[in-house]
């Protein structure tokens, strides 16, 4: 047999042959050294077994293994060659032995040998138990640890995986599609491989999420000076707010998730309350109103329940009530009628002192009421003559111009005409309606001012003009009802 070295040996003589004489012959360095083996690794079972590998080589070599019960056969040659690998009975875990084949000048070469354990048992495992997956479409994955073939199947259309089968550890692929339902959703990933319990991934999809869009109030009340207020806003997303109207400013004008918007009313100069709408805003939810309602400019009020008083010569004390807003004084035109107190806050009695007169003719003294912002108020104070002769000496006389009148649902101002000779005063104000003046002397002429009718029904009330030694007058006031 010719070997790949004798082959070369002759390939070398034959050059020798030809060679000129004065060239020098080769020697045994100059030959190139080969060295290879066949496969690089064995996957032996568990049991006892022989395994051969194929050695390449123009150069002696030796072999050797690094476990005692993996052993090689010849432990050495020249050229090439086949070595005998018998592996012993494995009766624990897996193991490794390295077979190492070397040659001089050339590097060496290794085969790995694995065996097998006695009993492997089968394993599988998966990285997680379950996925939460968002409800827009998305990929997730899960890690599968195992020694043998496998098989995996989801439960919904909705829920893949890829791949659908393997050897061994990989990673598994989960895809889901976009989810619109309001509720969550669930698939199972089963997983079986033979001989071991098969492994569950329960995949659950969130629902698709429902926009958030509250106001902690829908109205706001806002006083006619003006100032701030604040409404909370509960959202799940981008917001926009915006006022129909200058006078009323919000901040901030949009947002993103809950917030506080701060609502600026400026004064109001205005006598009617008037209104804004704030609109709050955000994609995919109904749209929230806040209705802020500001008040009207204040009014001063300053009422006097009689604009006369009729005084007896003697002189005495008298008293007017006086109904008011805010801040008033009271100053008299005469220094025989003075005034008590001379000012004051809201409603309040006035007492009117009238000196006694010496006067052979009557005297008339003027009490002025004023408040700021409203119209100043007057009582006259007309005072016997000294020889006059008492109203007690004379008829007393007492008259009104009607005793019934009728008025529309939506109220006003009406009057009735007093014709007397004495001192008269006015009862039975009703919640509706107020008369004015409430006392006097003489004629005189009452104002009743009426309030808007709001029942769907009619109502009647009736007040009493009565004045001492004369027979007392009644009025009926009838109110259409509400249409």
């Amino acid at each position: 047999m010719i070997t790949r070295k004798t082959n070369k040996l002759m390939m070398a003589a034959a050059a020798l042959l030809l060679m000129p004489a004065s060239c020098d012959l080769p020697t045994g360095d100059d030959l190139i050294s080969e060295l290879s083996v066949d496969k690089t690794t064995i996957d032996a079972a568990k049991e006892r077994g022989t395994y051969t590998v194929a050695v390449t080589a123009t150069v002696p070599w030796t072999a050797a293994s690094s476990a005692e019960w993996c052993t090689v056969s010849p432990d050495s040659g020249d050229g090439d060659g086949t070595l005998s690998i018998t592996v012993a009975t494995n009766t624990d875990t897996a193991r490794t032995a390295i077979l190492t084949v070397a040659a001089s000048g050339v590097e060496a070469k290794t085969v790995t040998v694995t065996q097998a354990a006695k009993d492997s048992m089968p394993i599988l495992e998966v990285s997680a138990p379950g996925i939460a997956a968002a409800a827009d479409a998305n990929t997730y994955t899960v890690s599968i640890t195992s020694n043998s073939s496998w098989a995996v199947a989801s439960s919904e259309g909705w829920c893949t995986v890829s791949p659908a089968s393997g050897v061994g550890d990989a990673t598994l692929t989960v895809a889901v599609t976009a989810y619109t339902d309001s509720l969550a959703r669930k698939a199972i990933l089963t997983i079986t491989a033979s001989g071991v319990e098969a492994k569950t991934v329960t995949v659950t999809q969130a629902a698709k999420s429902i926009p958030v869009l509250e106001v902690s109030t829908s109205s706001v009340a806002a006083v006619a000076d003006g100032g701030a207020y604040t409404v909370a806003i509960t959202s799940s997303g981008a917001w926009t707010a915006v006022s129909n109207e200058g006078w009323c400013t919000v901040s901030p004008a949009s947002g993103v998730g809950d917030a506080t918007l701060t609502i600026t009313a400026a004064a109001s100069t205005d006598t009617l309350a008037r209104t804004a709408i704030l609109t709050v805003t955000a994609s995919g939810v109904e749209a929230k109103t806040v209705t802020v309602t500001q008040a009207a400019k204040s009014i001063p009020v300053l009422e006097i329940s009689t604009s006369g008083i009729a005084a007896v010569a003697d002189g005495s004390t008298y008293t007017v009530a006086i109904t008011s807003s805010g801040a008033w004084t009271a100053v008299s035109s005469a220094g025989w009628c003075t005034v008590n107190p001379a000012s004051g806050v809201g409603n309040a009695t006035l007492s009117i002192a009238v000196a006694a007169s010496t006067d052979a003719l009557e005297r008339t003294a003027n009490v002025t009421v004023a408040a700021n912002g409203a119209k100043a108020k007057t009582v006259t104070v007309t005072q016997a003559a000294k020889d006059s002769i008492p109203a007690s000496d004379s008829v007393p006389v007492l008259e009104v111009n009607t005793s019934s009148f009728a008025v529309a649902e939506g109220g006003g101002t009406y009057t009735v005409v007093i014709t007397s000779n004495c001192q008269w005063t006015v009862s039975g104000n009703d919640m509706w309606y107020f008369v004015s003046p409430a006392s006097g002397f003489g004629n005189a002429i009452l104002s009743i001012t009426v309030a808007a009718n709001g029942a769907e029904s009619v109502r009647t009330s009736t007040f009493t003009v009565a004045a001492n030694g004369a027979e007392a007058k009644t009025v009926t006031v009838t109110q259409a009802a509400k249409k």
